[in-house]
């Protein structure tokens, strides 16, 4: 059997934040939980999930991971059962902004937009990007890490979404058989910044609708 996704995740990668940063595994349970990035991943993660026990990242434990990483197969992966919650690019970019850069003095969000993560020119620079992808937590796509460049998907089980966050988390809970929990947010307090859409103007909606081209559909967003 071809490995193409175990392949996938088991590359090289020279740039920060690569997708292994963004798996959480539990080889006991069987389960599988893609972490973007802006996703709710600390209240689902660190906060429920991991002291439940039995959960490998690699920013914990780099050792059991690459030894995880190292031996799954494509058809080991299709006895897990596999996750992510995912957010609309839109809003999930700008609260990246906001909670990351804003505090920092990056007080122009168009910008940032133009300048920064469409060109690599400040944030960290060209370090954050592969084949003009971001690959920094916080601002690389979703779709790639459930799919590899071919457009194949893997053996994602449950989408939820930030926008219905406890009815989806609620759904889950009752899927993998773990105790529902209720979601506690946590919440970057500095600065709010109201309605995302606010922050556009018609060339950030054209230059985020391309780069995040993938999210939009196979998550089933839109702008409007």
């Amino acid at each position: 059997m071809e490995n193409k996704f175990t392949e996938y995740y088991r590359q090289e990668r020279q740039y920060i934040n690569d997708i292994q940063r963004s798996l959480a595994v539990n080889p006991i349970e069987k389960l599988i939980y893609y972490k973007p990035g802006k996703c709710a991943g600390t209240s689902i993660f660190r906060t429920i999930l991991q002291p439940m026990g039995d959960w490998i990242v690699k920013i914990d434990d780099e050792r059991e991971f690459g030894q995880w990483i190292k031996d799954i197969t494509d058809e080991e992966m299709d006895k897990y059962f596999s996750f992510i919650f995912v957010r609309n690019p839109f809003s999930r970019l700008v609260s990246a902004w906001n909670d990351t850069l804003r505090p920092r003095g990056h007080t122009d969000f168009k910008k940032f937009v133009k300048e920064d993560v469409f060109r690599g020119s400040g944030y960290r620079g060209r370090r954050s990007y592969h084949r003009d992808i971001p690959t920094q937590l916080h601002f690389q796509t979703q779709s790639g890490l459930v799919e590899v460049p071919d457009g194949s998907k893997n053996n994602l089980n449950f989408i939820g979404k930030v926008e219905n966050i406890n009815d989806d988390w609620e759904e889950l809970c009752s899927k993998i058989h773990i105790p529902h929990v209720p979601m506690v947010h946590a919440k970057n307090k500095r600065h709010e910044y109201g309605n995302y859409k606010d922050y556009y103007d018609e060339e950030t909606i054209e230059l985020v609708s391309d780069m995040y081209r993938r999210d939009l559909q196979i998550f089933n967003y839109k702008w409007s």
